[in-house]
């Protein structure tokens, strides 16, 4: 099989914000791609530019025609009105026609001969060639594995998309893509709202998965254990570079990058400035030259207008040479972003930020929270843990004051 995916030349902007450069990337069949960069700095983008729901101001997208794209965006939206039971059971259509087909020209080949049954057998062989690869022969064994590893085995079957909590949603989308069987994933931020358990069955999946992947996240744990290249998009320049390994690989090329940057920019300033004070220093010498006390007049002549040509000489090539620098000057490697989370529990003193007693909370008749008692204290840092649909978020918009 060619490249999968052959995105070339990809530009785009919004407004006068240019979003994609020239940015090309081709994923070949078994894969794993890491889309990495800045927030804003079109990740998203890209994906849906390949996914084919926005398109490119230039450049093109070629997928190979018997590729199948499976997309998954980072808000799932269109299915609130949709059941469990209905969303399972559209997810693999594509594979159950397919089936149904190879069942039709099997029944086919009994009763052709000549050309007619040489067609059938043609046809018979591409899409048993289909099947097989997307998964086709264990299917219900692997509906089974992938409802049981999201952890959405427990869902009502008549439960409405649009009642599940937020990590419901991302496993069962997660879960529809995956039963859709795509030769090709193109997952933005799967990790989102998942829980570690269903994370840790997600990376066994795709351990196992053999098509090929383009993923955002900024998970890189996530990352180390199912990247093998790592493609970055340029905050500045928005443009693409490659790297070859996983995502610790990547940050410690970057790092490399970074220092041989910060050498190259800090002599480059040095010079500059050597540069700007040889010519004030020159000038101002030339000013103070004392001609020659030779005698005679045409040898003193002569020596001043060879000191001032020489002078002349030396400062129109450091003018020149600061010109040239000063119009391509190397910008200052990007400050690394950090985040200092100290608090200073002394402005919080004698008074307790947060108390709560007795929180229950209920959704349609399910009880989401029951009898709940919480105090942060000023020095409290606090991480709530459980599994999706455990309530951690409904507590979180409670004690936020935000109307649920």
């Amino acid at each position: 099989m060619n490249a999968l995916i052959h995105a070339q030349h990809i530009s785009k902007a919004y407004g006068l914000k240019s979003v994609l450069n020239d940015v090309s990337v081709i994923l070949n069949p078994g894969e794993r791609i890491g889309l990495v960069g800045a927030n804003g700095a079109g990740k998203s983008t890209l994906l849906k530019i390949i996914a084919g729901e926005v398109p490119p101001d230039d450049g093109n997208v070629r997928v190979d025609p018997i590729v199948t794209l499976g997309y998954l965006p980072q808000v799932i939206v269109g299915y609130e009105d949709s059941t469990v039971r209905e969303l399972l059971a559209d997810a693999d259509r594509d594979l159950r026609l397919l089936e149904t087909r190879l069942r039709t020209l099997e029944t086919d080949m009994t009763q052709s001969t000549g050309v007619h049954l040489e067609s059938i057998l043609a046809e018979y062989g591409e899409l048993t060639e289909q099947f097989e690869r997307r998964g086709g022969y264990d299917l219900e064994q692997r509906i089974a594995a992938v409802v049981r590893g999201l952890r959405i085995d427990h869902l009502p079957p008549d439960r409405l998309f649009g009642t599940l909590s937020g990590g419901e949603r991302a496993r069962l989308g997660l879960a529809l893509l995956l039963l859709s069987a795509p030769d090709a994933l193109l997952l933005d931020e799967p990790t989102n709202h998942l829980d570690s358990s269903s994370l840790n069955w997600l990376e066994s999946y795709l351990a196992g998965f053999q098509g090929g992947m383009l993923v955002v996240s900024h998970d890189r744990e996530f990352l180390n254990r199912t990247i093998t290249i790592i493609v970055e998009i340029d905050e500045q320049t928005r443009s693409m570079k490659r790297y070859n390994g996983d995502y610790d690989t990547y940050a410690a090329s970057k790092l490399r990058e970074r220092e041989q940057q910060q050498r190259e920019y800090e002599a480059q300033q040095e010079e500059i400035a050597g540069l700007r004070l040889a010519v004030a220093e020159t000038a101002r010498s030339n000013r103070n030259y004392r001609s020659h006390t030779d005698s005679d007049k045409f040898v003193r002549n002569f020596k001043i207008a060879q000191h001032d040509t020489t002078v002349s000489k030396r400062v129109k090539s450091a003018e020149e040479r600061l010109k040239r620098l000063e119009a391509n000057k190397l910008p200052p490697p990007p400050i690394p972003l950090r985040f200092d989370p100290a608090l200073n529990p002394e402005a919080l003193r004698a008074r307790l930020p947060i108390m709560a007693t007795g929180i229950h909370k209920c959704y349609d008749g399910r009880m989401i929270l029951d009898a709940v008692n919480l105090t942060i204290y000023p020095e409290s840092r606090i991480a709530l843990v459980g599994p999706n649909g455990a309530g951690k978020s409904t507590l979180l918009k409670i004690l936020g004051c935000v109307d649920i």
